[in-house]
Protein backbone atom coordinates (compact mmCIF):
# COMPACT_ATOMS: atom_id res chain seq x y z
CA UNK A 1 0.00 0.00 0.00
CA UNK A 2 0.98 3.63 -0.46
CA UNK A 3 1.28 5.50 2.83
CA UNK A 4 1.17 9.24 3.37
CA UNK A 5 3.29 10.52 6.27
CA UNK A 6 1.47 13.63 7.40
CA UNK A 7 4.54 15.20 9.01
CA UNK A 8 6.63 15.21 5.84
CA UNK A 9 4.19 14.55 3.00
CA UNK A 10 6.28 11.61 1.78
CA UNK A 11 4.67 8.67 0.05
CA UNK A 12 5.85 5.09 0.57
CA UNK A 13 4.82 2.33 -1.79
CA UNK A 14 3.32 -1.10 -1.03
CA UNK A 15 1.23 -3.71 -2.85
CA UNK A 16 -2.50 -3.38 -2.16
CA UNK A 17 -4.81 -0.37 -2.42
CA UNK A 18 -7.90 -1.37 -0.50
CA UNK A 19 -8.98 1.50 1.75
CA UNK A 20 -9.90 5.16 1.16
CA UNK A 21 -7.64 8.18 1.79
CA UNK A 22 -8.23 9.80 5.14
CA UNK A 23 -9.12 13.49 5.21
CA UNK A 24 -6.33 15.94 5.96
CA UNK A 25 -7.96 16.80 9.29
CA UNK A 26 -6.84 13.42 10.64
CA UNK A 27 -3.20 14.41 10.62
CA UNK A 28 -1.91 12.59 13.68
CA UNK A 29 -0.63 9.55 11.81
CA UNK A 30 -0.30 7.89 8.44
CA UNK A 31 -3.25 7.02 6.26
CA UNK A 32 -4.13 4.30 3.81
CA UNK A 33 -5.22 4.96 0.21
CA UNK A 34 -8.56 3.94 -1.23
CA UNK A 35 -9.77 1.43 -3.78
CA UNK A 36 -9.60 2.10 -7.52
CA UNK A 37 -12.29 4.31 -9.05
CA UNK A 38 -15.61 2.49 -9.22
CA UNK A 39 -14.79 0.04 -6.44
CA UNK A 40 -17.10 -0.38 -3.45
CA UNK A 41 -16.72 2.12 -0.64
CA UNK A 42 -14.53 1.06 2.26
CA UNK A 43 -13.64 2.48 5.62
CA UNK A 44 -10.82 5.00 5.94
CA UNK A 45 -7.84 4.04 8.06
CA UNK A 46 -5.60 6.09 10.31
CA UNK A 47 -2.42 4.39 11.48
CA UNK A 48 -0.94 5.46 14.82
CA UNK A 49 2.09 7.73 14.76
CA UNK A 50 5.21 5.59 14.76
CA UNK A 51 3.36 2.59 13.35
CA UNK A 52 5.57 -0.50 13.60
CA UNK A 53 4.65 -3.41 11.33
CA UNK A 54 6.35 -5.85 13.69
CA UNK A 55 3.66 -5.18 16.33
CA UNK A 56 -0.01 -6.07 16.58
CA UNK A 57 -2.41 -3.19 17.16
CA UNK A 58 -5.98 -3.06 18.43
CA UNK A 59 -8.59 -1.66 16.04
CA UNK A 60 -11.06 1.11 16.91
CA UNK A 61 -13.93 1.54 14.42
CA UNK A 62 -15.78 4.88 14.48
CA UNK A 63 -19.37 4.91 13.18
CA UNK A 64 -21.43 7.88 11.93
CA UNK A 65 -24.23 9.63 13.78
CA UNK A 66 -27.36 10.76 12.00
CA UNK A 67 -26.62 13.67 9.64
CA UNK A 68 -22.90 13.11 10.02
CA UNK A 69 -19.82 11.11 9.09
CA UNK A 70 -17.62 8.96 11.27
CA UNK A 71 -14.70 11.38 11.03
CA UNK A 72 -16.75 14.06 12.78
CA UNK A 73 -16.03 12.30 16.07
CA UNK A 74 -12.43 13.42 15.61
CA UNK A 75 -13.60 17.00 16.07
CA UNK A 76 -14.27 16.12 19.70
CA UNK A 77 -11.76 13.39 20.49
CA UNK A 78 -8.14 12.62 19.83
CA UNK A 79 -7.67 9.26 18.09
CA UNK A 80 -6.19 6.62 20.41
CA UNK A 81 -2.41 6.84 20.41
CA UNK A 82 -1.70 3.13 20.12
CA UNK A 83 -4.45 1.70 17.90
CA UNK A 84 -5.46 1.55 14.26
CA UNK A 85 -8.56 3.68 13.66
CA UNK A 86 -11.12 2.83 10.98
CA UNK A 87 -13.67 5.46 9.96
CA UNK A 88 -16.75 3.74 8.58
CA UNK A 89 -17.77 5.04 5.16
CA UNK A 90 -21.06 6.81 4.57
CA UNK A 91 -23.20 9.59 6.02
CA UNK A 92 -25.84 8.79 8.61
CA UNK A 93 -29.37 10.01 7.91
CA UNK A 94 -32.78 9.91 9.65
CA UNK A 95 -34.01 7.78 6.73
CA UNK A 96 -31.62 5.06 7.88
CA UNK A 97 -33.90 4.27 10.84
CA UNK A 98 -37.27 5.61 9.69
CA UNK A 99 -38.78 2.12 9.84
CA UNK A 100 -37.72 -1.16 11.37
CA UNK A 101 -37.07 -2.55 7.90
CA UNK A 102 -34.88 0.42 6.95
CA UNK A 103 -32.91 0.08 10.17
CA UNK A 104 -32.32 -3.61 9.53
CA UNK A 105 -30.94 -2.79 6.08
CA UNK A 106 -28.77 -0.06 7.57
CA UNK A 107 -27.28 -2.43 10.14
CA UNK A 108 -26.67 -5.04 7.45
CA UNK A 109 -24.95 -2.47 5.22
CA UNK A 110 -22.54 -1.39 7.94
CA UNK A 111 -22.02 -5.01 8.93
CA UNK A 112 -20.84 -5.88 5.40
CA UNK A 113 -18.50 -2.92 5.47
CA UNK A 114 -17.15 -3.83 8.91
CA UNK A 115 -16.36 -7.39 7.88
CA UNK A 116 -14.71 -6.26 4.64
CA UNK A 117 -12.62 -3.63 6.41
CA UNK A 118 -11.42 -6.05 9.08
CA UNK A 119 -10.57 -8.65 6.45
CA UNK A 120 -8.58 -6.06 4.48
CA UNK A 121 -6.73 -4.94 7.59
CA UNK A 122 -5.98 -8.51 8.58
CA UNK A 123 -4.52 -9.20 5.16
CA UNK A 124 -2.33 -6.10 5.03
CA UNK A 125 -1.65 -4.97 8.61
CA UNK A 126 -0.68 -6.59 11.89
CA UNK A 127 -3.81 -6.28 14.01
CA UNK A 128 -4.77 -7.69 17.39
CA UNK A 129 -7.97 -9.51 16.45
CA UNK A 130 -8.84 -9.97 20.14
CA UNK A 131 -9.23 -6.21 20.53
CA UNK A 132 -11.61 -4.79 17.92
CA UNK A 133 -13.96 -2.21 19.41
CA UNK A 134 -16.73 -0.07 17.93
CA UNK A 135 -17.52 3.53 18.86
CA UNK A 136 -20.53 5.69 18.08
CA UNK A 137 -22.80 8.50 19.22
CA UNK A 138 -26.60 8.48 18.77
CA UNK A 139 -27.26 6.47 15.57
CA UNK A 140 -23.58 5.53 15.62
CA UNK A 141 -24.02 4.17 19.13
CA UNK A 142 -26.98 2.09 17.98
CA UNK A 143 -24.81 0.74 15.17
CA UNK A 144 -21.92 -0.01 17.52
CA UNK A 145 -24.24 -1.94 19.83
CA UNK A 146 -26.01 -3.87 17.07
CA UNK A 147 -22.83 -4.76 15.18
CA UNK A 148 -21.12 -5.96 18.36
CA UNK A 149 -24.03 -8.27 19.19
CA UNK A 150 -24.26 -9.55 15.62
CA UNK A 151 -20.52 -10.20 15.32
CA UNK A 152 -19.34 -11.53 18.70
CA UNK A 153 -16.47 -13.48 17.18
CA UNK A 154 -15.08 -10.32 15.53
CA UNK A 155 -15.87 -7.54 18.01
CA UNK A 156 -14.60 -7.38 21.57
CA UNK A 157 -16.57 -4.40 22.82
CA UNK A 158 -18.06 -0.99 22.16
CA UNK A 159 -18.38 2.57 23.41
CA UNK A 160 -22.08 3.41 23.06
CA UNK A 161 -22.96 7.09 23.57
CA UNK A 162 -26.52 8.47 23.83
CA UNK A 163 -28.13 5.38 22.32
CA UNK A 164 -31.24 3.39 23.20
CA UNK A 165 -29.36 0.25 22.07
CA UNK A 166 -32.56 -1.40 20.90
CA UNK A 167 -31.07 -4.38 19.06
CA UNK A 168 -31.38 -7.62 21.01
CA UNK A 169 -29.83 -10.41 18.94
CA UNK A 170 -29.44 -14.03 19.96
CA UNK A 171 -28.60 -15.33 23.45
CA UNK A 172 -25.78 -17.45 22.03
CA UNK A 173 -24.07 -14.33 20.72
CA UNK A 174 -24.11 -12.75 24.16
CA UNK A 175 -22.57 -15.91 25.57
CA UNK A 176 -19.78 -15.66 23.00
CA UNK A 177 -19.15 -12.03 23.99
CA UNK A 178 -18.94 -13.05 27.64
CA UNK A 179 -16.57 -15.92 26.88
CA UNK A 180 -14.29 -13.58 24.90
CA UNK A 181 -14.17 -11.08 27.74
CA UNK A 182 -15.97 -8.36 25.78
CA UNK A 183 -16.57 -5.00 27.44
CA UNK A 184 -19.08 -2.23 26.85
CA UNK A 185 -19.10 1.36 28.07
CA UNK A 186 -22.34 3.36 27.90
CA UNK A 187 -22.77 7.11 28.34
CA UNK A 188 -26.08 8.95 28.62
CA UNK A 189 -27.06 12.56 29.22
CA UNK A 190 -28.83 13.22 32.50
CA UNK A 191 -31.64 14.99 30.60
CA UNK A 192 -31.83 12.54 27.69
CA UNK A 193 -35.17 11.41 26.25
CA UNK A 194 -36.78 8.80 28.45
CA UNK A 195 -37.05 6.29 25.59
CA UNK A 196 -33.28 6.30 25.12
CA UNK A 197 -32.65 5.94 28.83
CA UNK A 198 -35.13 3.05 29.09
CA UNK A 199 -33.71 1.25 26.05
CA UNK A 200 -30.19 1.64 27.37
CA UNK A 201 -31.20 0.27 30.75
CA UNK A 202 -32.75 -2.76 29.04
CA UNK A 203 -29.55 -3.33 27.05
CA UNK A 204 -27.47 -3.30 30.22
CA UNK A 205 -29.80 -5.75 31.91
CA UNK A 206 -29.32 -8.00 28.90
CA UNK A 207 -25.54 -7.87 29.35
CA UNK A 208 -25.96 -8.58 33.06
CA UNK A 209 -27.99 -11.69 32.24
CA UNK A 210 -25.01 -13.24 30.46
CA UNK A 211 -22.24 -11.77 32.59
CA UNK A 212 -20.86 -9.42 29.92
CA UNK A 213 -18.70 -6.72 31.53
CA UNK A 214 -19.90 -3.14 31.17
CA UNK A 215 -19.89 0.31 32.73
CA UNK A 216 -22.38 3.15 32.62
CA UNK A 217 -21.80 6.88 33.03
CA UNK A 218 -24.41 9.63 33.30
CA UNK A 219 -23.15 13.01 32.10
CA UNK A 220 -24.58 16.55 32.19
CA UNK A 221 -26.87 17.58 29.36
CA UNK A 222 -29.43 16.04 27.05
CA UNK A 223 -28.52 14.27 23.82
CA UNK A 224 -24.78 14.79 24.16
CA UNK A 225 -21.46 13.14 23.45
CA UNK A 226 -19.24 12.12 26.32
CA UNK A 227 -16.68 14.71 27.42
CA UNK A 228 -13.16 14.02 26.17
CA UNK A 229 -11.93 12.71 29.52
CA UNK A 230 -14.88 10.30 29.82
CA UNK A 231 -14.31 9.14 26.24
CA UNK A 232 -10.68 8.36 27.03
CA UNK A 233 -11.76 6.44 30.12
CA UNK A 234 -14.30 4.51 28.03
CA UNK A 235 -11.76 3.56 25.36
CA UNK A 236 -9.25 2.49 27.98
CA UNK A 237 -11.88 0.28 29.60
CA UNK A 238 -13.05 -1.49 26.45
CA UNK A 239 -9.53 -1.99 25.10
CA UNK A 240 -8.07 -3.28 28.37
CA UNK A 241 -7.18 -6.97 28.54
Amino acid sequence: MRHEATATGRALQSAAACLMVLAAACSTGRVEPGPPAGAAAAGRVLLPRGYDDSRRYPVVVLLPASNGRADQLLRYYQPPRDAIVVLAAGVGAPADYRTGERWTRTVERYERQLRADLEALGNDRRIDASRVVLVGFSMGGDLAWALALRNPSLVSGAVVMASRASYRGRPGDLRTLADRGARFYFTMGEDEERSRIAGNEAARRLLDSEGVAHRYRRIPGGHVRAPADVFEEALDYVLRR
